[in-house]
């Protein structure tokens, strides 16, 4: 079974009522790497059309907002997780990237 992580959704305005995080298994979930700092969430759902593309989290800085060169893709079916990780070495923008099953770490994170 793959481990549960969570992430604060991110961009929306403040309001008085708690948000609830958004709850990712990363069952469905491919990792890229290797992007460079002018690809975007747009140009990853372009490289994915056709395999039905559920969600992209895009890796930012935390304190600046800058993006950091890798992403989470989530699709619906492992039959697309497989298609996608089978685009390992492709360019876009003239980096070659790195794509493969996503694989949390386990464990309980940082100590």
């Amino acid at each position: 079974m793959a481990e549960a992580r969570t992430a604060a959704p991110q961009d929306q305005p403040s309001t008085s009522q708690p948000v609830e995080p958004v709850l990712y298994t990363d069952q469905h979930t491919v990792f890229v790497k290797g992007l460079g700092f002018d690809v975007h969430e747009e140009d990853l759902r372009r490289l994915f059309s056709k395999l039905g593309v559920k969600s992209i989290r895009m890796g930012k800085d935390k304190f600046t907002g800058a993006l950091r060169g890798f992403a989470y893709v989530d699709f619906d079916t492992d039959e697309a997780v497989q298609k996608a990780s089978e685009q390992d070495g492709t360019v876009v923008n003239g980096r070659r990237l790195f794509i493969a099953k996503s694989a949390p770490p386990s464990g309980s994170g940082r100590g």
